[in-house]
């Protein structure tokens, strides 16, 4: 697994500052200097997450993973940063301070999301920070590239929420990785419930709350869209892309039980990515 090959590779490394990268990331050649400043701002600092961005075309489902990750890493979590709350980290491209990484023992080699687990553990005694600088990421290219993926992750939140729920969290970060791990699993499980309420009962008392979130995940989508300049109009399939969500997280569920540790692995080197290396801002 991932997390038994970086605590591996972390044996091998002697820097006050390690990070990590996916074999097919392209960060910006500045990354490293612009992350490592944000971390020695704040002495209680024991990450930097840049941000992961999809640097190519391609299918609907490629093109969807892209507007959710520029919602998350240009939105969301320099939101949380700025109100001084943890985040679960990308699994890539995050700057981790070497003694504050040894100090909570490394990565979990059995969790299937190891950065997930990771940020709780941080969550304890350190902070947070973003950088705005990109890593050009490859996007899944077929459904069911994009189900394994995503499953393996939601598998990895189930993981995680049930081994440190109980953890002496500080009250601020216990609500914000509710938000981010059982809020998020229980928001797409209730997906196909939402659905039913809305085609069924259209004039029932939960209906225009129901489309009223849905509008405005929409437009979020939309805006992240137009400010990459990628289709605006993509956002309009994302209640199709959360019904993908339900079926990865059954599938999740039913690993969790029969296979908790395996590894479903994601392919790479196939998409025809973009000339410029990054697509920092």
């Amino acid at each position: 697994t991932k997390p038994r090959a970086v605590n591996y590779g972390l044996a091998h490394t002697s820097g006050d500052v390690v990070v990590i990268f996916d074999a097919e990331d392209r960060p910006a050649p500045d990354q490293a200097r612009r992350a490592v400043a944000r971390m020695l701002a704040d002495p209680d600092c024991a990450v930097v997450q840049a941000v992961l961005a999809c640097d190519h075309d391609g299918p609907l489902i490629a093109r969807l993973w892209a507007l959710e990750y520029a919602v998350l890493f240009r939105g969301v979590l320099p939101m949380l940063d700025w109100l001084g709350l943890p985040f679960l980290l990308g699994g890539t491209s995050q700057y981790l301070r070497r003694d504050a990484l040894m100090e909570v023992g490394a990565f979990d080699a059995h969790n299937v999301t190891e950065d997930a687990d990771l940020s709780l553990r941080l969550a304890r005694n350190y902070t947070f920070h973003t950088v705005m600088s990109a890593t050009g990421e490859e996007a899944p290219l077929t459904i069911t590239c994009w189900v394994k993926q995503r499953s393996r992750w939601l598998k990895g939140f189930c993981q995680t929420t049930m081994v440190h729920w109980r953890d002496d969290l500080p009250l601020r970060a216990r609500l914000a990785f509710a938000l981010q791990l059982p809020v998020q699993l229980l928001c797409i499980a209730s997906h196909p419930i939402g659905l039913t309420l809305i085609v069924t009962q259209p004039d029932g008392p939960l209906t225009p709350l129901l489309l009223a979130g849905y509008a405005l995940t929409v437009l979020t989508f939309m805006v992240a869209a137009y400010r990459s300049g990628r289709r605006v109009r993509d956002a309009m399939a994302l209640p199709v892309y959360c019904c993908l969500h339900v079926v990865a997280l059954v599938i999740a569920v039913v690993e969790l039980i029969v296979a908790p540790s395996l590894w479903r692995k994601t392919s790479h080197g196939i998409a025809r990515r973009n000339d410029n290396r990054t697509c920092d801002e």
